[in-house]
């Protein structure tokens, strides 16, 4: 029977939660949540574009002997420099970043996609304890997520230590976007998978605009509790190292080590807890504390499960992102495949590529332009910014839908947490009107007092009634009119 189906169906999702998860890839594809991602990366390339030139300008930039021995992943092919070229080699902080942080993230999720996890880890730790931490550049292949992601923090840290003001200033900007946008992906996540509720462009981002202190904080209190102990550590190893009294900061060393253990559970709260941190703000309507002690908490109560949610939307993250860019790639290198075609029939210069580079899997964009072969009629210099102008949209709707994923996926472990935790139901959200709550609820009809119209009204028709709704209180309705 259709109806005994649907109840072992449901029996054999409430055994097996982490189900749930498959559903972020068709809530992922979501038009409004889609859309905010793509106004979150114009804005983030609009900022890293304004800084580059700003940072061009004031010279800042690296040496090849810098790029060379900081941990920064840089796509150009640096040993390919010599002599004089070597000597004006530039790059600026901001492209670094850009490249580094690209690049880290894409080997993560290949690495994700083929299930390699923990792969190069021990490698990873050694490399950081041998060569004072800085040279951690692992490669696809052997390496995995963990290890991509370390050597992701190790370059921002790099850049921090050694950019510090371009670090900051990049970083609390970029934030300050993604909360935003971050925040409003979620509530329309919360609304998706907890109510099955609809929500706006508009409505999402006012709701994330009206906490953007406590979407901005929840990331930044942990970063800043580590900073902080970090820095009293330096001074107590400072103090240690002075002359004749520095034996006596031996005394406070048992701080040293509850310093040690902050700065420890502050990580792991950032790690672990980032992907259910704006989604508890979302859903709860809480502020930044308890944001940064919830997600923490829930993963602390169900360890298992927490990191079994954790792996399976990682490994389907991954399979997402090979099918998403494979699709990506047919479709761009069909269109150039035949417009390259007909092009080159109609024009003497065949010189299409001018135009448009030939995609390829590992990039979508087209390899780098060579100077030289930029060349050809006003009509190519006219079609190439165009073109790219509308594959780079292309591209970004790619990219919006990865961070989609990312916010839907982290909104379900949220929600299924704190099921199996607080036993609360997946429609407990939290609403900016208690009114919606009367408005998505419905009444039932029996529970409606009835009053039969007055006797003298002509227009009543004999089977017409007048139903008195419940005045909003938390009362029991009044009960039902004998008259």
């Amino acid at each position: 029977m259709p109806g005994q189906q649907s109840a072992t169906t449901q029996d054999w999702i409430s055994q097996f939660y982490f189900v749930h998860l498959f559903k972020a890839v068709k809530q992922a594809f979501h038009p409004g949540k889609m859309s905010i991602a793509l106004l979150g990366l114009a804005a983030s390339a609009l900022l890293l574009f304004v800084l580059h030139y700003f940072w061009k300008a004031a010279g800042a930039e690296l040496t090849l002997a810098e790029a060379k021995s900081s941990p920064l992943i840089i796509q150009d092919n640096l040993s390919s420099y010599q002599g004089e070229a070597a000597e004006n080699y530039r790059i600026s902080p901001v492209k670094a970043f850009y490249s580094h942080t690209g690049h880290c993230l894409f080997e993560a999720l290949e690495a994700a996609r083929a299930g390699h996890l923990l792969g190069g880890t021990q490698d990873i730790w050694s490399r950081l304890h041998d060569q004072g931490g800085w040279q951690v550049k692992p490669t696809a292949g052997y390496y995995g997520v963990i290890a991509f992601l370390v050597a992701l923090l190790t370059g921002w840290w790099w850049l921090l230590t050694h950019h510090w003001l371009f670090t900051i200033l990049a970083g609390g900007l970029l934030l300050a976007i993604w909360s935003v946008a971050g925040g409003a992906i979620c509530r329309i996540s919360v609304l998706q998978f907890g109510r099955q509720e609809g929500c706006s462009i508009k409505t999402a981002i006012r709701f994330s605009w009206d906490r953007f202190k406590d979407f901005l904080l929840a990331p930044v209190i942990p970063i800043a509790v580590i900073l902080v102990t970090g820095l009293a550590l330096w001074l107590g190893g400072f103090f240690l190292g002075l002359p004749y009294i520095g034996w006596l900061g031996v005394i406070l060393f048992p701080l040293a080590l509850l310093g040690g253990f902050i700065i420890t559970m502050a990580l792991f709260g950032l790690l672990a807890g980032f992907p259910l941190m704006w989604p508890t703000i979302a859903a709860e309507g809480l502020d930044c504390t308890d944001a940064i002690a919830r997600g923490p908490d829930y993963i602390w109560q169900r360890p298992i499960r927490a990191i079994g949610y954790g792996i399976v939307a990682v490994v389907l993250g991954g399979l997402v992102w090979y099918l998403v860019r494979l699709f990506a790639f047919v479709t761009l290198f069909s269109v150039h495949g035949f417009i390259e075609r007909g092009f080159e029939v109609r024009t003497s210069a065949p010189a299409f590529e001018s135009v448009l580079a030939t995609p390829s899997l590992e990039q979508l964009y087209g390899a780098a332009e060579n100077p030289e072969a930029l060349t050809g009629t006003a009509r190519q210099y006219i079609l190439r910014p165009v073109m790219k102008f509308w594959v780079l949209l292309f591209l970004g709707g790619v990219y919006s839908y990865i961070i989609s994923y990312f916010f839907t996926s982290g909104t379900i472990c949220y929600f299924l947490l704190r099921h199996q935790v607080d036993e609360t139901d997946y429609r407990e959200v939290f609403t900016e009107s208690p009114e919606l709550d009367l408005i998505t609820t419905p009444v039932p009809a029996s529970d409606l007092p009835v009053t039969p119209p007055p006797a003298g009204n002509a227009n009543s028709g004999g089977g017409m009634v007048q139903i008195n709704l419940p005045p909003k209180t938390n009362n029991e309705p009044p009960p039902v009119n004998p008259n």
